[in-house]
């Protein structure tokens, strides 16, 4: 591990735990199913509506691979945002975005752009489908 991932906090890479009186919500958890094969969904509701229980219960119940990140305030910088990324993406796939790393990992910070590039091709590459949730 590079000296970017000691200062992650693993605990924004865990999922929320379901309470056990989930109220198990089918429909939502079928529209969300017919929307996984799009390169992005996004879920949107106020504040405590219950859209990380429900992303957390989906992910439990999906045959597809999936990892999790918490984001807050500190995560709008893009070195930090992108290397609890990579740690999620990676917690899939271990070499899976070795160069992004790598270019992120730099003194000097490359651009959004060569940044972008790297990843997008670096994902191109992972044959399997999966979930990433970025719960913010």
């Amino acid at each position: 591990m590079d000296q970017n991932t000691f200062s992650l906090l693993r605990t924004k890479l865990y999922k929320p735990r379901i309470p056990k009186k989930y109220l198990h919500r089918q429909r939502l958890f079928d529209w969300l199913d017919k929307w996984v094969h799009r390169p992005l969904t996004l879920v949107s509701a106020p504040a405590g509506y219950g859209k990380s229980i429900l992303l957390s219960s989906w992910l439990d119940a999906s045959d597809l691979p999936g990892a999790w990140v918490s984001l807050g305030k500190t995560e709008n910088d893009p070195r930090l945002f992108l290397s609890y990324f990579l740690e999620a993406v990676q917690s899939l796939f271990a070499d899976a975005a070795q160069h992004t790393r790598t270019l992120l990992s730099a003194s000097v910070l490359p651009s959004p752009t060569t940044l972008a590039h790297s990843l997008i091709n670096e994902l191109d590459q992972i044959d399997q489908p999966f979930i990433l949730v970025l719960d913010d």
